[in-house]
């Protein structure tokens, strides 16, 4: 079963109104500009990062290092509850903004895209069904 989480929701309760590909490039810009709090964190060295996820965000530190944008832009499509670590580390790692806004929107953008394909089309169902 898919758990659907408030932004998400709105989004794909707005895709039956809007073009779907716009609407999760848009979704996927806001979501890449939040992101930069904690790419902002990284880059000013205000990280407080618990024991137990040290050895995680040093993991993603060897990913973003090796990988760049590229791992980003995965991470941000995926359903990866610690987008936030990778955001420090992005900002740790001094990435420019531009680069990191780029590949954190396209990754989101195709999240948001697949999750309004896949949620949108129970929804047209149910909106079939009641008229």
């Amino acid at each position: 079963m898919l758990y659907v989480r408030g932004p998400i929701a709105v989004v794909i309760a707005l895709s039956s109104a809007l073009n779907p590909y716009a609407l999760g490039v848009v979704a996927g810009l806001g979501s890449a500009v939040g992101e930069l709090s904690g790419y902002a964190a990284g880059r000013g060295g205000q990280m407080l990062i618990p024991e137990h996820q040290r050895q995680q965000v040093e993991r993603l530190h060897v990913l973003t290092r090796q990988y760049g944008v590229l791992i980003l832009a995965v991470l941000a499509a995926l359903p990866f509850p610690l987008f936030d670590f990778a955001g420090i580390v992005a900002g740790m790692l001094k990435m420019r903004v531009i680069s990191f806004l780029a590949a954190v929107t396209v990754g989101k953008s195709v999240k948001y895209i697949f999750l309004i394909l896949v949620g949108a089309g129970p929804l047209y169902l149910l909106q079939q069904w009641f008229r």
